[in-house]
């Protein structure tokens, strides 16, 4: 019941329920002062005023108070983090082709790369270990072994420096998935395998023998990687040798 004195009458008394806004993006709901607070710095939150702050795993994300990322990008190429339902915090479940995770304790998840020459049969289970690729296989961004070779591609992309081709592993694995839409082969089956400048290649990854070329994809690539936000429009650009693996040569030319 209320009670509100009004110039010198009282209302009569009545009930009803009285519901607070939500909080926003990055505050929880204090139910001792009854105000939202802002998560810190270093934490995120899921559900803003229902839930509570939660700090950042310190190896393989960043958080900015309300969300988490990975640290490295590598949700933007395959990995994944999702709301534990029992505890209440994000945990990493998946990571992309050719990484090992580690997920057992909470404050040290984060996806850890084969080295080149090893693969990983999976990236969705702490259980999957690096092993070296056998003889005779390739074993395209680290990931599970084939047979057939590859067939290769030189590409001029616009807007990507070579330093950061060089550099950034997220970079050539969304240059690889859009290869992989635009070839309409399997997830994990392209990679960069060279980058180029100045007519000198320096290799990614030391097991390659061409096969075929492919025609040019520059057109289907570059849409593809100016809608990620990873080429931006700029005066940069860089040629890359690029590897698609398929059951046969013929079967990639008849998928373009």
């Amino acid at each position: 019941a209320v009670y509100e004195p009004v110039e010198g009458f009282t209302l009569p008394a009545f009930e009803g329920v009285i519901q607070r806004l939500r909080c926003s993006e990055g505050h929880w709901f204090d139910t001792e002062r009854m105000v939202c607070e802002a998560c810190f710095p270093n934490q995120y939150i899921i559900n803003p005023g229902t839930g509570r702050c939660f700090d950042c795993p310190s190896l393989g994300a960043l958080c900015n108070g309300s969300a988490l990322r990975d640290s490295a990008g590598l949700d933007k190429v395959g990995a994944v983090w999702l709301p534990n339902d029992e505890t209440g915090m994000y945990q990493l479940v998946r990571c992309p082709t050719g990484y090992q995770l580690h997920n057992q304790e909470y404050q040290e998840q984060h996806c850890e790369p084969c080295n080149v020459g090893y693969f990983i049969a999976g990236s969705d289970d702490p259980r999957y270990t690096c092993h070296l690729c056998p003889e005779g296989y390739w074993c395209p961004n680290q990931g599970p072994p084939v047979q057939t070779p590859p067939v290769e591609a030189m590409v001029q992309l616009e807007g990507i420096s070579v330093k950061t081709m060089m550099e950034s592993d997220m970079v050539r694995r969304t240059v690889a998935q859009a290869l992989e839409r635009a070839t309409a082969v399997g997830a994990g089956m392209a990679q960069v395998a060279q980058v180029c400048e100045g007519g000198s290649c320096t290799d990614v990854d030391q097991r390659r023998r061409a096969r075929v070329l492919l025609p040019n994809r520059e057109g289907l690539l570059m849409g593809a990687l100016h809608d990620s936000g990873t080429a931006r429009r700029s005066e940069a650009s860089v040629e890359v040798r690029v590897q698609v693996f398929a059951q046969d040569a013929e079967a990639l030319r008849l998928a373009m």
